[in-house]
């Protein structure tokens, strides 16, 4: 393969493509970034309504992961965390679950409301050590697999603190109640866990596109442009044009890359619906998650972003995310009643006088993560001798996934140009 002047093309701006353009900019490349939608960020995109930030399905940014501190300006984002630990809704209450590594005093307080047995606490501080040993956590991904809740009971967690804290989270995480992923995942997420914080943008989850957008020369990036066909050297638009190149990234979803690439189409994702209320008070003070013990419940968790990031909200108001997960199989109206008859017995009348600001349907949310999908968890970014492809599929699933698929496809690439021209 030579470039011989010619471009290449990199489909999908999302966080892969994205990185995928820029480290082949550095590499003395030039790139074209097709992106179908009206602007950058793949599925880490931020509305503004009304004076507030609602990113499209409830996400946050790891400070831990390092792929991406490699990419990006972690100071300029100006990053907040929420509260370590969480609260947990059951039995018509809230109890707070500490880190105790980081909120030791509250952390005393919650053993006076105990979730799980106090010998939970020592097999919590072994499965840390464990996860934490290792420099590398993308080596814990190598580890021999079960499930994640097999993980859990081998562990020898109690009943009580998997079914009151493990699966409440992780079915937050995973985007799937019984926790069937692979325990490569609960390993790897828990060390990312243990090693940073969940924090968000001033400027809201698209500031993280945005930022790896800028680092691109000017002109790099054509918005709303479908590509309807790929072949070695040649791209086919929807408007019946052609463009040719050197090489072809494919950076978008799996389905849409299934059928440039002509691949297995039969590859499942998690799908997840996140409802954004404006309330004048917030329902919870800190800023913490709050997560559903009730695994039969619409709400899966609860959080007030703004809490976090006063920028998410104007001032004096209060940003409401309720997250659910599953079937989408309810109306947009519906859905919001029936978030709001649950949550009402959480929080009171107070819920009457919500606001529903958006309600976003994320049904390719998080690819499927169980135990024979993630059995080969990075896959080759070559298809063909010019055809590439990245994204979160082709790794751990999540930000620093993406970021990193990006970077492998661009290696590949420069590794094979350079084999060209030598």
């Amino acid at each position: 393969m030579s470039s011989s002047g010619r471009e290449i093309i990199v489909i999908g701006g999302g966080l892969a493509g994205l990185t995928c353009a820029l480290m082949l900019q550095k590499g003395g490349q030039k790139i074209q970034l097709i992106e179908a939608s009206e602007r950058i960020g793949g599925r880490v995109k931020t509305d503004q309504i009304d004076g507030f930030l609602l990113d499209r399905g409830f996400q946050v940014f790891q400070s831990s992961y390092p792929t991406a501190a490699k990419w990006l300006d972690l100071k300029s984002l100006n990053l907040r965390a929420f509260r370590n630990g969480c609260l947990l809704r059951k039995d018509d209450s809230f109890k707070v679950v500490a880190d105790p590594w980081r909120n030791p005093l509250d952390s005393l307080r919650s053993i006076f409301a105990p979730t799980g047995k106090l010998s939970d606490f020592s097999k919590v501080a072994r499965f840390r050590q464990r996860v934490r040993s290792e420099k590398d956590p993308y080596v814990l991904l190598e580890s021999p697999q079960t499930t994640a809740i097999e993980r859990l009971h081998q562990c020898g967690f109690s009943t009580e603190i998997i079914e009151d804290f493990f699966k409440p989270f992780y079915s937050g995480v995973f985007l799937e109640k019984e926790l069937t992923t692979s325990s490569r995942m609960l390993d790897f997420t828990f060390s990312m866990f243990s090693r940073g914080e969940a924090t968000l943008p001033a400027d809201g989850m698209e500031a993280i596109p945005r930022q790896l957008a800028k680092q691109l020369h000017p002109g790099t990036i054509r918005t709303q442009t479908t590509v309807s066909e790929i072949r070695d050297g040649l791209v086919k638009l929807d408007d019946g044009s052609s463009l040719s190149c050197a090489a072809i990234v494919v950076a978008t979803e799996m389905p849409a890359a299934a059928r440039l690439l002509q691949a297995d189409s039969s590859y499942t994702y998690r799908s997840t619906r996140c409802v954004y209320f404006d309330a004048g008070n917030a329902p919870v003070e800190s800023p913490s998650i709050v997560l559903n013990c009730d695994m039969n419940s619409i709400v899966n968790s609860l959080c007030c972003p703004s809490r976090v990031q006063p920028s998410y909200a104007p001032e004096n108001r209060t940003l409401v995310s309720v997250t659910s997960i599953g079937p989408l199989d309810r109306s947009p109206h519906d859905h919001v009643e029936a978030v709001r008859d649950e949550l009402r017995e959480w929080f009171g009348s107070d819920v009457d006088r919500w606001r529903p600001l958006s309600t976003y349907n994320i049904p390719y949310s998080l690819p499927d993560q169980s135990v024979a999908n993630m059995e080969q968890i990075v896959k080759t970014p070559r298809v063909t001798d010019t055809i590439y492809r990245c994204g979160d599929y082709c790794d751990t699933r999540s930000i620093d996934g993406a970021i990193r698929s990006g970077e492998r496809a661009a290696a590949a690439v420069l590794a094979d140009l350079k084999s060209a021209s030598s």
